[in-house]
């Protein structure tokens, strides 16, 4: 999955993160437009940034339904 995949599912009112930590976990983030501004919606920790894009795929594709 790349990022102009990625890009494809996501909607206007949604937007994604994928962030490294110090521990060397993996964050990725779903936001969704609120009325009050951007809030997560959904956000998980992985071992890869590959996985973490996996995640996002999934978790996109699930809303969708």
């Amino acid at each position: 999955m790349n990022l102009m995949e990625i890009k494809s599912l996501i909607r206007h009112d949604r937007w994604v993160t994928v962030q490294p930590t110090r521990a060397g976990v993996w964050k990725a983030y779903i936001y969704k437009n609120i009325v009050s501004g951007w809030k997560v919606e959904y956000s998980t920790k992985t071992k890869t940034p590959e996985d973490a894009y996996e995640w996002i795929e999934e978790t996109l594709e699930n809303i969708k339904l």
